[in-house]
């Protein structure tokens, strides 16, 4: 502080220095310090005529804040309408027939705050600022199987956020298709047949010991162990399992261990593991070995085993004539003889074979990897170039001679699949109980032991005529299942059934108790089942929840057994008498479905089989009687199944009248078919008649492949369409629950208020 400055202008100028420090300025000596006054004011000046400015600034900048906020938040509501409609898709099985002109009554019972209509706007609230969106579906594109769009629904959605006179709008567009096995016209695990089938279980193993009696045990049920060494030089020991495992249950593209370890000779070639045989033992010769595995045994004094000729039948081949107009899946490999169509899209078969594993030489239905269908132009890595892998499908040897096979596949064959059946029917039966699982609504109709089922249609309406006799009214069968009735022995026969709301009936196994139920009989069988006619009235076969099924539906419905179901005459959808009605002429008559506003949709469930019922004429109920419709799906021959004023007043009539639809006319089955430990198939395949066509319109998803008939001899041949609706109408609770069927393909935020056309 200098002699001449006070205290207080020192106070003073040390402010000064602090705010030109602040704001840059350097303050000189004294010589200098009436210019850096000026300066400061002149900055303190500018200072305070910003502030007003900034203010304003600031203020202004508050709507733009608000705009954002509320497009993040119509954005917000537009995907959330994206996700409510996906769920709905998922919960409502026909929910994909709404569009803007056919707005539904759904949306209120789906969900507790969503307008109840397609034309309401759905506010979401408590959201800030306050969200909505309004949805148009369209389901043009379903049918299609071109452009961008074919195949899915297209959804428009606006999302809405704001307050009246200052909404903001986000418009978007979301397609959706389904994938699951639904897809597939046609599945199987294994193209060999059901070792459960009665063909199968009537070959039978001839055993020995040297010295001693011989018996004979069918092969499924012969239990064998045997050992092998495989490549690696390791033994591998196989314990207990039948003579049909060891031979017969691989895929075409398998090592059969059990051929190799014989070191069989086959058509002039011995198989070993240096030259493997693959997949199952198909050619006609038998063979005897050593139960515990030291192989072929020609003396001594082990156990032998002689194995007769095709042990695991014949192959069912696909042969000349067969079309299948949708994808085809199987894990296995297809038999092919001559040129069977494969007509679906987008691939028209895909098979669970590897493409990555060399065969170790030219088996049948093998191809050789070459530049010009591997990498960038094939299936095929190029490391496997030279080298023979899977095609997909393999050709006959046994019976298709030097003909060979060359099926058309319209769209191509895929490999590496990796597709399965749907669990057990377990949420099916348990639909009518009181506490359902996750899932079902418990507002089905379960039935006891073998059951009857007749879908009567009139006047708009399907009702069911139900015979099951063992199905007594109990908290497992309600009154609305019986009409208002009660089904007992004596009393079988109820009709006039209502579908079941969620649209599951559940036929299970009676449960044998230490008292059995009285069984009519008419003295040429005990048993209450026709598919086990030849069983005792104490066998367990006899109470089985067998389905027999036959009509024409006019509603969505899934029938599920515990056993088997048997169609017993054309099984046909009412939708498809706009076509013409289901006639032999006129077989696919369900494409007349292929619109949203006739979803009429069949299950068909079983736990084992779903056979054609071709009666054998040895069972004493069998018929002479064909299966034919008058062209507007009303059966008009006289040997209906269900017949009940026949019985009870008749004691001789333990079943109604068996109609067997074999004839020249073949058999129409319009439905989802799910085999899932069995087949699909003729219940006699391998006996006169021969009956033309089965016409299946829908899809065959089977464990086993099915035998149909003998070409010109025997049962029948195929020809099935997939019907397309299936791939986003799902039979009720037909797959399990909880799994999302529908899938989301594109979604863009469309630039304008309204979005661009697609298709």
């Amino acid at each position: 502080m200098t002699q001449s400055e006070s205290p207080r202008g020192h106070l003073r100028r040390r402010a000064l220095r602090a705010v030109c420090d602040r704001l840059g300025v350097r303050l000189e000596r004294r010589d200098d310090s009436g210019q850096t006054i000026v300066i400061v004011l002149v900055l303190l000046i500018l200072l305070a005529a910003l502030a007003p400015i900034m203010a304003r600034q600031v203020t202004s900048d508050t709507p733009l804040l608000a705009l954002s906020t509320n497009k993040h938040a119509a954005l917000a509501a537009a995907e959330a309408g994206i996700q409510w409609y996906r769920d709905n898709l998922d919960s409502y099985s026909a929910y994909y027939t709404y569009s803007a002109a056919n707005n539904p009554t759904h949306d209120a019972a789906l969900s507790g705050w969503c307008g109840a209509g397609l034309a309401s706007t759905c506010d979401l609230g408590g959201t800030t600022p306050p969200e909505a969106f309004h949805y148009v579906p369209n389901d043009s594109y379903l049918f299609s199987q071109t452009g961008s769009a074919a195949g899915t629904v297209v959804l428009t959605v606006t999302g809405r956020a704001g307050t009246a006179g200052n909404y903001v709008y986000i418009n978007a567009q979301a397609s959706f298709s389904t994938n699951s096995i639904l897809d597939d016209a046609y599945y199987s695990s294994y193209e060999v047949l059901d070792p459960a089938s009665q063909t199968i279980q009537g070959i039978n193993v001839t055993s020995s010991t040297s010295g001693g009696p011989s018996s004979s045990t069918p092969e499924t049920q012969f239990n064998i162990s045997y050992s092998y060494t495989n490549g690696a030089g390791t033994t591998v020991n196989v314990n207990n399992v039948s003579v049909w495992q060891a031979a017969c249950q691989y895929e075409t593209y398998n090592e059969n261990n059990f051929v190799d370890s014989l070191g069989l000779t086959i058509g002039g070639t011995t198989y070993s593991y240096g030259h493997p045989y693959y997949g199952p033992y198909l050619e006609n010769s038998g063979f005897t070995f050593n139960v515990n595995g030291s192989g072929v045994v020609t003396s001594g004094g082990a156990t032998l085993v002689t194995v007769p000729a095709f042990p695991c039948q014949y192959p069912f081949d696909f042969v000349n004539g067969e079309s299948f107009n949708g994808p085809v899946y199987t894990n296995d490999q297809l038999h092919v003889c001559g040129s069977p169509s494969f007509n679906g899209s987008p691939v028209s078969l895909t098979s669970g074979a590897p493409s990555n594993v060399p065969y170790l030489y030219d088996v049948p239905g093998s191809v050789l990897v070459t530049a010009a269908n591997s990498g960038s132009n094939g299936p095929y890595p190029t490391s496997l170039i030279g080298h023979y892998v899977p095609a997909g499908y393999t050709v006959d040897t046994v019976n298709c001679g030097g003909g060979g096979a060359s099926p058309t596949l319209a769209h191509g064959v895929a490999l590496n699949g990796a597709q399965s059946l749907p669990s057990l029917n377990t949420e099916l039966a348990a639909d009518g109980t009181s506490t359902p699982p996750s899932g079902v609504t418990g507002t089905g109709c379960t039935y006891v032991g073998p059951t009857m089922i007749e879908l009567a249609y009139s006047g708009g309406t399907t009702t069911m005529n139900v015979w099951s006799p063992l199905s007594t009214n109990t908290t497992i069968t309600s009154a609305v299942c019986s009409n208002n009735s009660t089904f007992s022995a004596a009393n079988p026969f109820i009709t006039g059934i209502a579908l079941p709301t969620d649209g599951v009936v559940y036929v299970e196994d009676y449960q044998l108790g230490s008292t059995l139920p009285t069984v009519p009989g008419d003295g040429s069988t005990p048993c209450f089942n026709p598919y086990e006619y030849a069983d005792s009235a104490t066998s367990p076969q006899c109470y089985e929840g067998d389905v027999y099924i036959e009509g024409e539906l006019h509603g969505q419905l899934t029938v599920a057994s515990s056993a088997n179901i048997m169609v017993t005459r054309n099984l046909t959808y009412q939708c498809a008498d706009g076509g013409g009605g289901a006639s032999a002429t006129n077989p696919a008559s369900v494409t007349a479905c292929t619109s949203s506003a006739t979803p009429d949709i069949l299950g068909l469930d079983a736990k084992y089989d779903v056979l054609i019922s071709h009666n054998d004429p040895g069972n004493p109920l069998a018929s002479t009687a064909t299966c034919t419709y008058d062209g507007t799906g009303t059966p008009t021959n006289t040997g209906t199944r269900i017949n009940g004023t026949s019985y009870p007043n008749d004691p001789n009539a333990v079943w109604p009248t068996v109609c067997d639809p074999n004839g020249s006319n073949g058999i129409i089955v319009d439905a989802a078919v799910f085999a899932l430990n069995g087949s699909f198939g003729d219940e006699n395949w391998d006996q006169p008649p021969y009956s033309n066509y089965v016409n299946l319109n829908g899809t065959d998803l089977s464990f086993y492949r099915g035998p149909f008939g003998i070409e010109g001899t025997d049962g029948y041949e195929k020809n099935f369409s997939f019907d397309q609706r299936l791939e986003f109408a799902t039979p009720p609770y037909a797959l399990p629950g909880g799994v999302p069927l529908w899938q989301d393909d594109d979604y863009v935020v469309c630039p304008n208020i309204s979005c661009p056309a697609i298709g």
